[in-house]
């Protein structure tokens, strides 16, 4: 039986006010902090500047009464923060890691100047984030890259995360959703660089695009005690960010191969005396990103190729021969899997815009769950 899977095509265009914090944060992360003088008094109009030091790009903001200042919406990566008073000195922290939806908050003291300085913080203490208080973790892009991954699949990685328990399903995909803390799989929520992607079709309770692991740049996984911008949901909520394109061209080449010599045998298959079913997995791709107009302008873009080709033997019970016979089948997928993601910074306003499309035919992906005996449709649990 031919089951081809539709293409999933998802194209998101993003406009985000510098200035505001009307956005949700769930695919991006928000600085803020507070500017005292040497005797510890508040300094307003102090200038803020963050950079991104792998765009170039600038935000900007200004110390209120309080000394306060916030700088929501930034996109996860690593920064510079500058604070500016005429009169003192300025003082640069260099090389500040934004992590998804974190709220980082920093304090600056400022000494009085006789001449021009600034002085550079780098290689500092990491800075905890006190003012949340949900719980979860976050998948970075080492562990993304260090850290093995079956099927070659960003949400094999979430297994690690405590709570976490895979809900399985029959055939390839298996794997795809989870039941966190004890809480219905409908209940979770997934979102890519802030917006929507969640399955409606299949009832809400998926991910609607698959996301290439190489075009992955980080995950959050929160499991309990999130805010209220998440809605009614009371699973797991998935944030996850997608790669972008900086002012320095770069790429790679990726190639993952699995084999069924490479597995350990089936306990029942070596029960029988028998080896694994021929069968295995291989996926390769590309990637490429860089400036179209440095500081600016940026692109990314990524292709993957998965050829899934397994096989599987099913053993029943002499007690069930009147039904059920034991039998071997085999699945076969080859998906083509490209994204693309632009993204532009003008006059404060940032866009963005994504396309994730993925065309998978399979052969006999519902083996698994079914079995044709005698023109009639048998399924097992």
């Amino acid at each position: 039986m031919l089951k081809k899977f539709a293409g999933v095509c998802v194209l998101i265009v993003l406009s985000v006010c510098a200035s505001s914090a009307a956005f949700a944060q769930g695919g991006n992360a928000t600085l803020s902090g507070t500017v005292f003088d040497q005797g510890q008094a508040v300094l307003p109009g102090v200038t803020v500047t963050v950079t991104n030091e792998a765009t170039g790009i600038v935000r900007e903001s200004t110390t209120g009464a309080e000394g306060q200042f916030i700088v929501p919406t930034l996109t996860p990566g690593v920064y510079t923060v500058r604070v500016d008073l005429g009169g003192f000195q300025g003082q640069a922290q260099q090389g500040l890691v934004l992590r998804i939806g974190q709220e980082l908050n920093l304090t600056f003291t400022l000494g009085l100047a006789s001449v021009a300085e600034t002085v550079t913080v780098t290689g500092q203490t990491p800075i905890v984030e006190v003012t949340a208080s949900r719980i979860g973790s976050m998948i970075t892009d080492q562990e993304i890259d260090g850290l093995p991954s079956q099927g070659y699949n960003h949400l094999s990685l979430m297994q690690i995360v405590p709570g976490m328990t895979p809900a399985l399903t029959p055939g390839e995909f298996e794997g795809g959703n989870f039941n966190v803390n004890g809480r219905s799989t409908a209940s979770n929520l997934w979102t890519v660089d802030g917006a929507a992607n969640q399955d409606t079709d299949g009832g809400g309770t998926g991910p609607q695009a698959r996301i290439a692991l190489d075009a992955m740049a980080e995950f959050q996984v929160l499991t309990h005690q999130y805010t209220a911008e998440y809605g009614g949901s009371s699973g797991v909520i998935v944030n996850a960010v997608t790669k972008s394109g900086t002012n320095l061209f770069s790429g790679r080449g990726f190639f993952n191969f699995e084999d069924d010599k490479l597995r350990a045998i089936d306990p029942f298959v070596q029960a029988d005396g028998d080896e694994n079913p021929e069968g295995g997995r291989r996926t390769f791709g590309f990637n490429v990103g860089g400036p179209i107009v440095r500081n600016k302008a940026f692109f990314f873009f990524n292709l993957e190729r998965n050829l899934i080709d397994n096989a599987v033997i099913h053993s029943f019970p002499a007690s069930a021969a009147a039904i059920a016979t034991d039998y071997a089948d085999a699945t076969v997928i080859h998906a083509l899997s490209t994204y693309a993601r632009a993204d532009y910074t003008a006059g404060g306003q940032n866009f963005s815009f994504r396309w994730q499309r993925e065309v998978a035919p399979s052969l006999g992906e519902d083996f698994e769950c079914c079995q044709t005996l005698d023109n009639r449709q048998v399924e097992f649990d």
